[in-house]
């Protein structure tokens, strides 16, 4: 996402508003999107450039999503 912005993750955290490291946390999978950080984004990006904070939290959600459904299967 930052590189195809020309954005370095403290410039984006700036203009976020959110610590580099929190940014960060959540750009490497380390730490969940909040809802709070989903709503930023869409008010940064705006909804029509692919910033809708419903689909940041929806897209995080597939693998979870996916790897219970596998284990169900295997049950």
């Amino acid at each position: 996402m930052l590189p195809t912005l020309g954005l370095t993750i403290t410039e984006a955290a700036k203009q976020l508003g959110v610590t580099c490291a929190s940014l960060s946390r959540v750009l490497n999978g380390k730490a969940a999107m909040s809802p709070q950080m989903a709503l930023r984004i869409e008010s940064w990006l705006g909804v029509e450039n692919g910033g809708s904070a419903d689909i940041w939290i929806a897209e995080q959600a597939l693998p979870t999503i996916f790897g219970k459904l596998v284990k169900l299967v295997h049950l």
